[in-house]
């Protein structure tokens, strides 16, 4: 499918070094394929009524949630776009020729495949299978895109606040409704788990070949999940140093087969 296509990112002004050369890719991958690309800081939220943004005070990642999908339905309407596409500014482009985010259908979401350590000895990974919005893509008269807004605004009215966890209005809203909606969904873009992580620090491992395995494409681009770094989790502590390393050998990797 050919057409003009949106991609819209965004964070915070203390962003790490090693997310906006993320950002980078992203903006060099979609310039680079003619595509047009737009930033945003925390003006992102601006398009959040005032009592949800009282109501998520230091919750940015579910006021994110909610804000893209508006950000979204405002570029559509201006009748410029035939897709508009939201990615994560913690998602590396790490083989820019092969994604492709003009999606068929006027909806797509994220394949989310989470690769963890089994506790037994030579055991290999397990794989989980979920649906998240690190990207998602919508196109004119999509009729999710109001529904979605719809019901994630409505569940933030009705939350305690501090009582809802993180991605309730994200992933796994986006999850309990794709095991009826059967939503399409872009297999090209990873998320790294810890292990994940450090098989790449390393230079690769199980749970990487895991992770590819298990995706029904070649991966194009791999979310880094920003919000593990600085944190243990499943005996794996995350730090920034771990993610820049990462990084450079995804982003050395990329320059290498484009140099091919």
């Amino acid at each position: 499918m050919t057409g003009r296509l949106l991609v819209l990112q965004s964070h915070g002004p203390d962003a790490p070094a090693w997310m906006r050369r993320c950002v980078a890719s992203v903006r060099d991958w979609a310039e680079g394929h003619g595509h047009v690309w737009r930033f945003e800081a925390d003006g992102l939220f601006e398009r959040l009524p005032p009592s949800l943004l009282a109501k998520t005070a230091g919750r940015g990642a579910v006021r994110a949630d909610l804000a893209r999908l508006l950000w979204i339905r405002d570029e559509l309407a201006t009748g410029q776009w035939d897709r508009v596409a939201w990615l994560d500014a913690d998602v590396a482009v790490i083989a820019p020729d092969r994604l492709d985010l003009m999606a068929p259908g006027t909806h797509a979401f994220g394949r989310e495949v989470w690769v963890a350590e089994d506790s037994g000895p030579a055991r290999p990974p397990r794989v989980r299978r979920h649906v998240h919005n690190a990207v998602c893509v919508f196109g004119p008269g999509d009729p999710v895109l109001p529904f979605l807004i719809h019901v994630a605004t409505g569940l933030l009215e009705r939350a305690t606040p501090d009582r809802y966890p993180p991605q309730f209005i994200g992933p796994k809203l986006l999850s309990h409704l794709h095991g009826v909606a059967a939503f399409p969904l872009i297999e090209s873009i990873g998320m790294a788990s810890p292990p994940v992580l450090r098989d790449l620090a390393a230079g690769g491992g199980p749970a990487w070949d895991a992770l590819r395995d298990a995706h029904a494409e070649p991966l194009a681009a791999l979310n880094l999940c920003a919000s593990l770094v600085g944190r243990t989790t499943d005996g794996i502590p995350v730090t920034e140093d771990m993610v820049s390393v990462v990084l450079d050998r995804l982003l050395d990797q990329a320059q290498g087969s484009e140099s091919r």
